[in-house]
């Protein structure tokens, strides 16, 4: 799976929106499916430029002698 930069989905998205180019041609020239890009133009309605930002959420193991 690619990562892609905010400044990539943050371009694409405003691609969409303005209405310059549909989902399938945007996508085919980034390189990803229309799908994912379906996803950044939903998180960018929804959520606003920081819907295409990375959250650095990590998820630890849970600690097995808390159970014990």
């Amino acid at each position: 799976m690619t990562n892609f930069t905010y400044e990539v989905k943050f371009s694409a998205v405003l691609k969409y929106i303005e209405g310059n180019e549909s989902f399938h041609a945007l996508a085919k020239e980034i390189g990803t499916t229309k799908y994912t890009l379906r996803n950044w133009v939903y998180h960018y309605q929804h959520h606003g430029t920081q819907g295409l930002k990375k959250s650095y959420t990590s998820y630890s193991d849970i600690d097995s002698t808390c159970f014990n």
